[in-house]
């Protein structure tokens, strides 16, 4: 119900095509952190989120969120993108074994691929990958659909039922735990900031990574038409989601799979909201279809988003080196938040130590103009030549010849 909330918020106010969803770290901190680590009630838990969730409301109606999104370095934006690729890449292989943990001192390994479910999913992943190239509308839920049907049929798991009731919850029950105030002491200090930082962080990594996968971030502001909206709706989903009993409300990384399609305006997202509020009453047949026919959809989606990184400037190490923590730390530790704030940090650091801060003024120029540079003196010959003919060709005075011609001289001109 709070997916539904956020989902109509962000796609009938915002007019962004971002799915809400329950953060998967939040929903593991809540769970285990809190609950099992902390042994504290989840009545308290939940309060908590429900207090997270009006602080984040504060910060968006007030625009502070817009400031802290503003702070993120342009860097840390752009591998935030590549970062969120190779975790999806790294939560799909996880899924369908291929990268399994390990038993001796290396940390994870490459799974068992005798089994024949592997072999499945990578033919899903072909399947995904080929409609792709060929630009196939729907390519995504073909795959889904086709890898489906072979489990099935391979193991005779064809659901029983489709529809079921969502049943009668003790929903007087939660609510009452959710709006457990009594109960915060200093206790849940940590609690209520962990959910607050960790859940803004969230927002702002997935607003980032998807507006800028998608077009939608303005390449020269960095701004992102609707985000005091997105994160109003993230805001008014937790709220609503801990009144049900669930974990904080963010945009879903799993959205990308609709910008792949060509989702673009908040019609994607009303269309996300109406399938939740379907899957209510289709969980049979929702939750039996197979790991081995979503995970290939993950790892796509992290091929298409390993594009960005072209975006950094590698040949600058003030920048490289935040960028690749960011985007590293995220897959490795299973956490988006964890790598937008460790590249900042990082970032910060050597912006001291290498002296940026003397020439702040001039910085972000010079680190364009020389990423420029150096990528001009990198391209092949032939490449710079059909660019300086292309810049000719667009001048008035040079008009009167052709694009053919001018490329000949151009090139004669090279040689």
């Amino acid at each position: 119900v709070g997916s539904i909330v956020g989902s109509l918020i962000c796609g009938l106010v915002a007019n962004l095509p971002f799915t809400m969803a329950p953060g998967l770290g939040l929903s593991a901190y809540f769970s285990y952190g809190l609950v099992q680590g902390q042994d504290l009630p989840w009545q308290g838990c939940l309060t908590c989120c429900t207090i997270a969730g009006m602080i984040m409301f504060l910060l968006a109606i007030t625009n502070l969120s817009d400031v802290i999104m503003k702070i993120i370095p342009n860097t840390i934006k752009v591998a935030t993108v590549v970062g969120m690729g190779l975790l999806l890449t790294m939560i799909g292989m996880q899924k369908i074994n291929i990268v399994v943990p390990s038993n001796d001192e290396s940390i994870v390994r490459l799974g068992d691929m005798d089994t024949i479910e592997v072999w499945i999913s990578l033919l899903g992943l072909t399947i995904l990958g080929t409609l792709s190239y060929w630009d196939v509308k729907g390519s995504i839920l073909i795959g889904i659909l086709t890898v489906t049907v072979i489990i099935w049929t391979k193991d005779n798991t064809w659901p029983d039922k489709y529809v079921s009731h969502p049943g009668e919850k003790n929903f007087d029950v939660i609510f009452a735990g959710a709006t457990s105030f009594d109960l915060i002491n200093k206790k849940y200090v940590g609690a209520i900031a962990s959910f607050m930082v960790v859940g803004i962080f969230d927002v702002s990594g997935v607003l980032f990574g998807l507006s800028r996968m998608s077009g939608l971030q303005n390449r020269d502001t960095g701004e992102i038409p609707g985000s005091k909206w997105a994160f109003t709706a993230a805001a008014v989903g937790t709220i609503v989601a801990a009144m049900f009993g669930c974990s904080p409300i963010i945009p879903a990384i799993e959205s990308a799979a609709g910008l792949k399609e060509g989702g673009k305006t908040g019609l994607t997202s009303v269309t996300s909201a109406c399938w939740f509020a379907l899957a209510m009453f289709l969980t049979p047949l929702f939750g039996n279809i197979p790991v081995e026919a979503t995970s290939p959809v993950l790892i796509l989606l992290g091929a298409a988003m390993m594009g960005e990184a072209s975006e950094i400037n590698w040949y600058c190490m003030y920048q490289a080196l935040p960028a690749f923590l960011c985007l590293t730390i995220m897959p490795f530790t299973f956490s988006i938040p964890n790598g937008i704030i460790f590249g900042t940090g990082f970032l910060v650091v050597l912006y001291i130590s290498t002296g940026q801060f003397m020439s702040a003024t001039t910085s972000g120029q010079e680190d364009e103009e020389s990423l420029r540079r150096i990528r001009q003196e990198r391209r092949p010959s032939s490449i710079n030549v059909a660019i300086d003919a292309f810049e000719a060709i667009k001048q008035p005075h040079f008009k009167r010849k052709t694009s053919s011609l001018y490329l000949h001289e151009a090139t004669i001109t090279n040689l």
